[in-house]
């Protein structure tokens, strides 16, 4: 279970896109028999997401790629931009990432200044 809001939106996401997400070591310790037949060679990417932070002295963290929250939040918000709110909806399962489609949809009236609305 996630433990904070950053790894919840990361969970939400990748799961959303159809990845299996655990943590580091959880993950390493139990994909291969979760996952019968799963190649020992097929390798599996760990992403670390940083709210705060830079790669000015690490570039990996637990063998995982770094990335931090706006690369995430850009990445994310791409994705989404595409994804119509009408028309294809994130599920509810999905709470935040369903809050950013609906910013995404909606982010020109949303972000007027209230002396800008009519």
């Amino acid at each position: 279970m996630p433990s904070n809001h950053l790894e919840q939106l990361a969970v939400e996401w990748y799961e959303y896109q159809g990845f299996f997400v655990r943590k580091f070591q959880t993950g390493e310790k139990h994909i291969r028999a979760l996952f019968h037949g799963l190649s020992d060679k097929l390798p599996i990417e760990k992403i670390a997401a940083f709210g705060l932070g830079s790669r000015k002295n690490h570039q990996t963290v637990g063998a995982g790629s770094i990335k931090l929250i706006d690369e995430f939040l850009a990445e994310i918000l791409s994705e989404l931009k595409n994804v119509s709110w009408y028309k294809r909806a994130v599920p509810e399962q999905f709470p935040l990432i369903r809050t950013l489609q609906m910013v995404s949809e909606f982010r020109g009236s949303v972000l007027q200044s209230p002396d800008q609305k009519t």
